[in-house]
């Protein structure tokens, strides 16, 4: 289900469907934030894509936000 909503959510965006996407990927966010690590979608993948929807979106506030709070995340920062 998740693997599902982020696709949807990366294919909205891809639409040019800012609104759905972002309400999608926000979805996709609050539940993967609740799995273990590592299982099913990987939690930097869908900050990743919100990110970029909100940035798209003008809403260049909340994208900050959001991509601070995934930067614990980032696989290219950890050694």
């Amino acid at each position: 289900m998740v693997q599902s909503l982020l696709r949807l959510g990366v294919l909205l965006s891809k639409r040019d469907n800012l609104a759905e996407a972002e309400a999608t990927l926000r979805d996709c966010l609050d539940v993967t934030k609740k799995l273990p690590p590592n299982e099913y979608v990987d939690l930097e993948d869908v900050y990743f894509e919100l990110v970029k929807v909100l940035t798209a979106g003008g809403k260049t506030d909340e994208a900050q936000k959001f991509f601070d709070e995934a930067q614990p995340l980032r696989k290219d920062l950890k050694k």
